[in-house]
């Protein structure tokens, strides 16, 4: 992360002070944890059969006679726009809890935002997925929504390391990719790359009947 923050094009396309850069390179480089742990599950949604109903509960009579008629595609559609606003509300949650607790600002936490989406771009050109299990666990911690393209630039670089016996002290026996693919789908559409990761992780832990 470092090297990212040094480039020149990083530091113009930012404009940000030398104190703010390295306020936050500090913050990102520091290992300690400064909440308690929050893990990939406390930002997805209620399954939506659950949603739905939650939502049907807080609808009077007259809104629960009109979503009854209203056709498969626009439930779908209701389901989506929930999911949406429960992950970025927990987002939202998490990043003023974190915010608080490190004494950063807002911008602060959009620059360390940014930056860990320069990392994942470095790490896509250099073929090294390791610091993306450090950053992954920064964006979990901190509450970052990360943009589409940069979890997408971060699942095909983690997908380098599966099956690989190399260094995994910092994911243990975890799943990242999986978790990042969930964590995309709560944010963004769905994508063949993504709904293929998830179905191959529940292979691997035995859930045929998931996969299917």
């Amino acid at each position: 992360i470092e090297i990212i923050a040094s480039k020149r094009n990083v530091i113009r396309d930012f404009k940000k002070s030398p104190e703010d850069l390295q306020i936050v390179l500090e913050n990102l480089l520091d290992r300690r944890r400064k909440l308690p742990r929050w893990d990939v599950y406390e930002y997805l949604p209620p399954s939506t059969d659950q949603l739905h109903q939650t939502r049907n509960e807080t609808l009077n009579g007259n809104e629960q006679n009109k979503s009854s008629r209203i056709g498969n595609k626009e439930i779908e559609k209701s389901k989506k726009e929930n999911k949406m606003s429960y992950t970025e509300r927990k987002l939202r949650e998490r990043r003023d809890m974190y915010l608080e607790a490190t004494n950063l600002t807002a911008p602060h936490h959009r620059l360390a935002t940014v930056l860990l989406a320069h990392l994942s771009d470095h790490c896509a050109k250099t073929s090294n997925p390791l610091p993306l299990y450090v950053g992954w666990e920064k964006v979990l911690e901190a509450g970052m929504m990360p943009m589409e393209r940069t979890l997408s630039t971060s699942l095909y670089v983690l997908s380098l390391d599966e099956g690989k016996e190399s260094d995994r002290s910092d994911k243990g026996d975890r799943d990242v990719v999986s978790e990042v693919a969930m964590f995309h789908d709560a944010l963004y559409e769905p994508t063949e790359k993504t709904i293929a990761l998830l179905v191959k992780s529940l292979v691997g832990r035995g859930d045929a009947a998931g996969a299917e």
